[in-house]
Order: structure tokens, then C-alpha cells, then sequence
């Protein structure tokens, strides 16, 4: 396949060489990621976490690739229904109980300025998506309490990995969360509250209720 521009014969791809030549590269990638986690078993702890860090923004590029392939149609899936799943995968939750939103999302929330979260937000946002529409229109709150409760696995200790709050990147999954749930997430119509849980696993549960809720939730812990 060819085109012409301005005179000139440019060689283009059609739709199964072009993904034949992005999945070649994603599994370069992909080597390079298995590489790169047997030189941290080598590595000494510092450049373990360095190592450990390329995969992880690595892993981003590849998973954001793998589902751009699938978006575009060509394995006759949907990229609905596999955000879906990987929000399944990826144990993502949302429910409620007496008026008490709860929203669970793998892993730790990354700090300010890394993207260590990106490949929640899009499961997350169709999650969302999904139980709107099982469960009507949004009713979005007015003044409202989101308390993130930051879960830490407690077998690995809380030594150099609790973070503090005021560095810990909230801006995209607070607006993901506003779509459906709140009027707005500007001071005046939400408070955020923080608290650190030793939990089972690392994960982030995320609490949406008004402030009086608040009182009473806050009381009985």
C-alpha cells in the first residue's frame, strides 16, 4: 500500500502489517522487561529499585500498547469488554452500603509526578461506567467527605514505605470519581480524610459520604 504526498510515493502499512510490526516491538519490549528482573536479582538494593522502576514504567508503555491492539478491533473484542476484565484481574471494585460508597483499587497510590497508576485509571473509569449504568443515572452528592484509606501489607512492615499524604497523586482518580459520584471535588464541595491500615495485601479503598456519615464512620472506628 502506498500514498502521495505532494508528489512524493510514501509506503504505508496496511491494518495487519502495521500490528505485526507494533506486536514485533512490543515483545522486544517485553524481553527487555524480563532482562531487566533478572539483573535486580543480581543487583544490589539500591539499583534493585532503580531496575525494578524501569520494569514498572516499561510494563506501563506495553500494557497501554496491548490494549490499543485490542481497542482497535482487530481480535474482535471490544475494548468495553476488556477493560472490563482487566478490571476484574485487577481486582477493582465499587459497591454501597447505607449510602456509603466504597471503591477498591490494587496497590498503593503512586506519589505526586509518577505515573506509576495509569493503568488503573481507564479499568476504573469503565467500572464506574458499568455500575452507573446497572444502577441508573448518577446522583451526584453535594458537600462530601473521600477518605482514601491507604492499606499496607502488613508482613512486609510500614519502615520507608508509608507515604505522606500531601505526596501522594490524587488529582486524576478524584476526577475519574467526581464523573459519578460528587458535584465537584473543589475544596468548598469535598474534604479529603487519610488514615493507614495494616492490611493483608498492599491495596486503596476509597470511602465517598456526606459529612455526617462522616461523624458517625469516624466514631466507630
Amino acid at each position: 500500500m502506498s500514498t502521495s504526498i505532494q508528489g512524493n510515493t510514501v509506503k504505508t502499512l496496511n491494518p495487519e502489517s502495521r500490528l505485526f510490526t507494533e506486536l514485533q516491538r512490543d515483545k522486544k519490549r517485553a524481553e527487555q522487561i524480563a532482562n531487566d528482573i533478572d539483573k535486580a536479582f543480581a543487583a544490589d538494593i539500591k539499583d534493585t529499585n532503580k531496575l525494578l522502576h524501569k520494569v514498572a514504567i516499561s510494563s506501563e508503555y506495553l500494557t497501554r500498547n496491548l490494549r490499543d491492539h485490542v481497542a482497535n478491533g482487530y481480535f474482535g473484542a471490544t475494548k468495553k469488554d476488556y477493560l472490563l476484565t482487566a478490571a476484574e484481574v485487577l481486582e477493582i471494585s465499587v459497591s454501597e452500603n447505607n449510602g456509603i460508597v466504597e471503591i477498591v483499587i490494587p496497590g498503593l497510590l503512586p506519589k505526586r509526578k509518577n505515573k506509576g497508576a495509569n493503568f488503573i485509571y481507564d479499568p476504573l473509569f469503565s467500572v464506574l461506567k458499568k455500575y452507573s449504568d446497572d444502577n441508573g443515572p448518577p446522583q451526584r452528592r453535594g458537600k462530601s467527605v473521600m477518605c482514601f484509606l491507604h492499606h499496607y501489607n502488613k508482613e512486609l512492615g510500614l519502615k520507608d514505605r508509608v507515604r505522606d499524604h500531601d505526596n501522594i497523586e490524587l488529582g486524576d482518580i478524584k476526577n475519574i470519581i467526581t464523573l459519578y459520584f460528587l458535584v465537584d471535588d473543589s475544596g468548598f464541595w469535598c474534604r479529603d480524610y487519610h488514615e493507614t491500615v495494616l492490611s493483608d495485601k498492599d491495596k486503596t479503598s476509597i470511602l465517598i459520604m456526606s459529612p455526617e456519615q462522616f461523624k458517625e464512620w469516624i466514631f466507630s472506628r
